[in-house]
């Protein structure tokens, strides 16, 4: 899909099964089941970038699982429908996310973004930002595992984040405000 007239709806479940990478850059792929990405030895073959929009819109659950961590999503907009709304059964990357108020149901310790709104607030385990802004709101921020930055914002907004073990940016991330990173946090990009 290259062409922004570019127009495809799938009914059901789109099962991907290719080692060849699929760049998709404009138009729009619209599906009411499942996305599913099945690979061999190429898990970053699913590439959706530029304009290109993947709208979920089912009136059941959809499930979304990628095989591997390196497949891409330009857009993505999710219009479903249900009252169980869209699961990732794995983590995705995708530059923009529009959620129109569906439930989204993400795997263990992924979050987009939030405000701390506690004084000093702790987080057991890792902690995956996939999107949003993470505003640290003057507070303090303790995680107690990887902080993972995959894609997102965060705001010091004045705050402190501390991550025990270590910060890993896996996606061109932003990261503004004034504030203090704390003990092993890593390296970052200022705005």
């Amino acid at each position: 899909m290259n062409d922004a007239d570019d127009h495809v709806t799938v009914g059901g479940t789109l099962g991907i099964n290719t080692n060849w990478v699929s760049e998709m850059t404009k138009g729009i792929l619209e599906i009411k089941g499942d996305l599913l990405q099945y690979s061999g030895w190429n898990p970053g073959c699913f590439a959706s970038g530029g304009d290109h929009k993947i709208i979920l819109n089912g009136d059941k659950k959809q499930t979304v699982k990628m095989n591997g961590n390196t497949s891409t999503i330009g857009t993505l907009e999710l219009k479903n429908t249900s009252k169980e709304g869209v699961f990732f059964d794995t983590s995705l990357t995708y530059a923009d996310l529009i959620t129109n108020n569906t439930v989204l149901n993400l795997p263990e310790g992924q979050k987009i973004g939030w405000t701390v709104n506690e004084e000093t607030e702790e987080y057991d385990g890792d902690l995956t930002l996939v999107s949003g802004n993470l505003d640290l709101n003057g507070k303090k921020l303790i995680v107690h595992g990887d902080l993972i930055q995959k894609s997102g914002t965060v705001i010091l907004n004045g705050g402190e984040l501390v991550s025990r073990f270590s910060r890993k940016l896996e996606h061109p991330v932003s990261f503004g405000g004034i504030g203090r990173l704390g003990e092993t946090a890593v390296a970052a990009v200022l705005n």
